[in-house]
C-alpha cells in the first residue's frame, strides 16, 4: 500500500493534552485516516498498526528509529461518507448570495471528506466569508 488511504492526518496529542514524555521522553501521535477500505480490508489490528508504522518512517525521517510502545486501532468503517466520482462539485460553497448568510457544515465544499476536519475546515471558511463581507473601519 502506497500513501493514500493509509494515513490521512497525524495529530501530536502531547500538545493538545499539555502531556511532556514524562521521564522516559516518550511521544504520543495519533493517526486518523478516512474511508480507509484498504485498511478496513486488512484481518487484524496489527496488520493495520504495521501498516501505518511502515508508512510513518517512509514519510516522516524522525520516526525511523522510533520505537512503538502501544497502539490501538478503533475501526469505524462507516464513520465517513463516501462519495461517488464526480459529486464533489455539488457541494455547496460557504458563501452565499445572501449578504450575511454563509453556510457551514462537513457536507459544503472543503478539502476533506465529510468529516470533523470538514465541518471545521467549513466553519472557518463561512466565518472568512461573512468577514470579508462587513466594512471596514
Amino acid at each position: 500500500m502506497g500513501g493514500e488511504g493509509v494515513v490521512e492526518q497525524v495529530f501530536d496529542r502531547q500538545k493538545m493534552v499539555g502531556y511532556d514524555g514524562g521521564e522516559r521522553g516518550l511521544h504520543s501521535y495519533e493517526i486518523t485516516v478516512s474511508a480507509a477500505y484498504a485498511l478496513n480490508s486488512l484481518k487484524s489490528s496489527s496488520e493495520i498498526v504495521d501498516t501505518c508504522m511502515r508508512f510513518l518512517r517512509d514519510y516522516y525521517p524522525a520516526a525511523r528509529d522510533a520505537e512503538l510502545v502501544h497502539a490501538k486501532v478503533v475501526r469505524m468503517p462507516r464513520a465517513t461518507y463516501s462519495e461517488r466520482p464526480g459529486t464533489a462539485g455539488t457541494r455547496p460553497p460557504q458563501l452565499t448570495t445572501v449578504r450575511g448568510l454563509a453556510l457551514a457544515g462537513d457536507w459544503t465544499a472543503t478539502d476533506f471528506p465529510s468529516t470533523i476536519g470538514g465541518a471545521a475546515q467549513s466553519a472557518e471558511l463561512a466565518t472568512r466569508a461573512i468577514l470579508d463581507q462587513m466594512p471596514v473601519g
